[in-house]
């Protein structure tokens, strides 16, 4: 399957991260860079609140420029992959984490990058997203169609628009 074509002007960064927790137990968050500049604000307003994950500062990648950012998060049982599954929306995860791998405070476990690459967002998570993904390892294009909303499963900046969504490959 060929690359998806990138315009660099609307080029976003995403990262999968595989989640290990301390139990063994390992899941995969997909992180699209956020380049709107409310969820910028959203991001702001949850690390003056203390909300952001604390683990994400530490990355000796993060720059000035990263602190602030947000990524559209979405966490997956098993990797995003070229068949239909469930996944959940869930809160934003700083910008940061785009380049971070390592442990977890408060015994969260660790992360390791699966995957990362450019992408191509088209809409909202409010609605469904398209999503045109070139990473090492997924490739292509992608829905997220949102099937339910659901209540806060966490208590840092839960986003509007979490719920369920349907990953489907579209070629």
């Amino acid at each position: 399957m060929s690359s998806p074509q990138v315009p660099a002007k609307d080029r976003r960064r995403f990262v999968i991260l595989a989640h290990e927790r301390p139990d063994g137990d390992v899941h995969y968050d997909l992180l699209v860079e956020s380049t709107d500049a409310a969820d910028r604000a959203r991001g702001r307003a949850a690390e003056a609140s203390g909300r952001e994950p604390p683990e994400a500062a530490e990355s000796a990648e993060a720059g000035p420029a990263r602190r602030k950012s947000l990524c559209f998060t979405w966490s997956f049982a098993e990797p995003p992959a070229h068949r239909q599954q469930r996944c959940r929306r869930i809160f934003d995860h700083p910008g940061r984490f785009l380049t971070y791998e390592g442990p977890l405070r408060e015994g969260r476990g660790r992360v390791r990058r699966y995957d990362a690459g450019t992408c191509l967002l088209e809409g909202h998570p409010a609605q469904d997203v398209v999503l045109a993904l070139a990473g090492a390892t997924v490739t292509g294009a992608f829905r997220l169609h949102r099937v339910s909303e659901a209540g806060p499963t966490d208590e840092r900046a839960d986003p509007p628009d979490e719920g369920e969504y349907l990953w489907q490959p579209l070629d």
